[in-house]
């Protein structure tokens, strides 16, 4: 698991993915930050990103986490693929990691070499309740 400060809030999460083929890809949603109970806009800015998939349900890991997936099997399809279909790039892939992002309600999953995050921005009195 990575450690972050937030998870994805457990209401409503507001996922919005932009993602470009050769450009920038970034996932919006908003966050929950327990230890000071605030809600914010937030972006994963996604780096060279190939692949996301998005589930309106919490994973089957259970709580709200984010982590990487060792061994990844979505990766090693993307991979052997990558050789059969361009042989001559054998290593296009070579930086990617399998990252995964599991809320109350949803889960994405994505393929990157990395991701930073920032704050877009706060929001307070999120959904009309008292912080």
């Amino acid at each position: 698991m990575i450690d972050m400060p937030f998870t994805i809030s457990p209401s409503v999460s507001n996922l919005i993915v932009h993602a470009e083929e050769n450009g920038e890809s970034w996932l919006d949603f908003v966050a929950w930050f327990p230890a000071e109970k605030k809600h914010a806009h937030a972006r994963f800015n996604l780096q060279q990103m190939i692949g996301i998939k998005m589930c309106g349900m919490g994973g089957e890991i259970g709580g709200d986490s984010f982590g990487e997936v060792m061994n990844s099997k979505w990766l090693a399809e993307i991979n052997a693929q990558q050789l059969r279909y361009y042989p001559e790039y054998p290593d296009e892939f070579k930086g990617v990691r399998h990252f995964y992002i599991v809320g109350h309600d949803t889960s994405v999953e994505f393929l990157a070499e990395g991701f930073t995050w920032e704050i877009i921005e706060e929001l307070p009195n999120w959904l009309g309740r008292p912080e």
